[in-house]
């Protein structure tokens, strides 16, 4: 379900559902979601990373008419292998684009607990590469921002169980300056 602002907030009518292009493609349980333009055409289009589900699947969908009522769904990745529980949308290659970032938790299909980096080849989100950069670590409700202030965005989390927290470093910029 999805709620459209009307009258500058003082309506909201809700949608039951958004009708995508591409069938068969459902999120049944929960996914995180992220509201971003991906294919750099104006408008905003959504990212989901599904969740509590041992295989989520990444997708992003693209608004095909002004009112949002048909998206185009564009895969990432059918399966991740991981109960995904991170999700996070940057420019983390600062490139110019949006990247994805998702972080694996405790139900996971693979024995082990994996974050990864999508990073948006073509600019325009239909060409990825998956880049693994955390393993054995749960990674349950993680951020995206430039945590020490250099220029490039890093990323800081949680697992569910435990009280070791995580800081990945970017060392985008570190390599910039070492060349």
């Amino acid at each position: 379900m999805w709620f459209e602002n009307q009258d500058h907030g003082s309506r909201w009518v809700p949608h039951l559902s958004l009708k995508m292009v591409v069938k068969d493609l459902t999120f049944p349980n929960s996914s995180k979601a992220w509201v971003i333009d991906m294919d750099k055409d104006g408008d905003s289009d959504i990212v989901q990373a599904e969740s509590y589900v041992p295989d989520g699947k990444v997708i992003w969908s693209a608004k095909m008419d002004k009112r949002g009522n048909t998206w185009y769904v564009n895969n990432v990745d059918l399966s991740t292998q991981q109960e995904i529980q991170s999700l996070a949308v940057a420019d983390f290659d600062n490139d110019g684009d949006p990247d994805i970032f998702v972080g694996g938790s405790s139900r996971t299909k693979d024995f082990h607990k994996r974050s990864f980096i999508y990073e948006n080849l073509d600019g325009f989100g239909k060409q990825w590469k998956k880049h693994e950069i955390l393993v054995d670590q749960e990674s349950f409700d993680a951020r995206a921002g430039d945590v020490d202030g250099d220029g490039d965005i890093d990323i800081v989390g949680k697992p569910w169980h435990g009280t070791t927290n995580y800081y990945l470093k970017n060392m985008l910029m570190e390599s910039k300056q070492d060349k």
